[in-house]
């Protein structure tokens, strides 16, 4: 077996997931089993680009890069979306946008292309992430991305374990969204490892 210390270590955090999974003790996912499970809704939907709401430090930004066509990120915090942007300087098809997505995503939907999946992150989760005007505007974002629900392949809604504390929406609340947004225009909800995802059955 390979000596563990010099496996990548996204995929040491992704292995730990596993463990974790397997003796009940699960609770947070690593970022690289978060990317693949949105590489999972990504070919169950047929994505083929990406609109990330709180782009943090870029990681999961810079590996969606190489599976989608586009990639369009958003984040709030200035000193994040600077580090975060020349962190993704060499991904030629990444756009970083600075500013709160209440504002940037309705904007961007406008715009952006058909077959999009959109991850929702961009809430506030202590330390050195940022807040906006509510600590998670998830309610509010999806009602935006209704209204452009034609061109959207999949929605993926991390920290699902944290709805219903901290000022958050309640977890029935998110899912009563979902259902009254998705369900019946041909979608389905899915939820795994702390992420709830609705994804397009068919077009």
């Amino acid at each position: 077996m390979n000596n563990p210390s010099i496996l990548p270590k996204g995929i040491l955090g992704h292995l730990y997931d596993i463990y974790l999974l397997c003796t009940f003790r699960f609770r947070n996912p690593h970022s690289y089993t978060k990317y693949r499970l949105i590489k999972s809704i990504k070919n169950m939907s047929n994505a083929e680009n990406l609109i990330e709401v709180g782009t943090y430090k870029g990681i999961t930004t810079k590996r969606c890069s190489k599976i989608f066509k586009k990639v369009y990120t958003i984040e709030l915090d200035h000193e994040l979306f600077m580090s975060s942007r020349k962190y993704l300087e060499n991904a030629d098809n990444v756009t970083s946008i600075e500013g709160d997505a209440k504002n940037a995503l309705p904007e961007l939907l406008v715009k952006t292309e058909p077959d999009t999946l959109v991850f929702l992150d961009g809430h506030f989760s202590g330390s050195d992430t940022a807040i906006g005007d509510e600590p998670e505007p998830a309610l509010f974002l999806i009602d935006c991305l209704a209204d452009h629900i034609d061109k959207l392949s999949a929605v993926v809604i991390d920290d699902f374990r944290e709805f219903g504390y901290k000022g958050w929406p309640k977890k029935s609340e998110l899912l009563q969204k979902l259902e009254d947004c998705f369900v019946e225009r041909e979608f389905e909800i899915l939820i795994h490892l702390d992420m709830v995802a609705v994804a397009r059955t068919s077009k």
